[in-house]
Formats: structure tokens, sequence, C-alpha cells
């Protein structure tokens, strides 16, 4: 099995420096408490990261939408690190 040098976008991604705008807005709310603050910002990345390249190879193969992709990576992301919102 091939194994194949990361692209270096991908490597940008995978490494993002200090001014990367998801990265900051990520930290913000999880500072805020609108995101689920003991997951790391850094690693909340990488799993967005992650899950959108493969549900980008699922739209690419054809056996997702655009559409369809978008809204399940946001059901995914606000499930996995939105913190639930309590009646006060």
């Amino acid at each position: 099995m091939a194994v194949h040098a990361p692209l270096a976008l991908d490597d940008e991604l995978r490494h993002p420096g200090a001014d990367e705008p998801l990265l900051a807005w990520l930290t913000d709310q999880a500072a805020s408490g609108t995101l689920v603050a003991s997951l790391p910002p850094d690693w909340m990345y990488s799993m967005i990261h992650g899950t959108a390249r493969a549900a980008l190879e699922d739209v690419r193969a054809g056996q997702r939408s655009e559409a369809e992709a978008g809204v399940l990576l946001g059901e995914v992301f606000v499930r996995a690190f939105g913190v639930e919102l309590l009646p006060h």
C-alpha cells in the first residue's frame, strides 16, 4: 500500500497558526461557554478538518450532494461541540 505525502494545504490545516480564523473563533466560543469548554480548541479544529475531508470524499464519490454534506456536517459539529442550552 502506497503512503502519500500530505499536501501543503493539508499540512497547513493540520497545524494552523494562531491567527487561523476558525481556530480563533473556536477558542473564543469555548471561552464564552457557547462550545464545550473541556474540549481543546485545537482538537475541535482537527476534528472539523478531518470530518470535512471525509465529507468531501463522499461528495466527490457521488454519495452525497454538497448541500446534504453541509447539513450533515453542521449537525455533527453542533452535537459534538455545542453546549445544550437549558431553560432558565
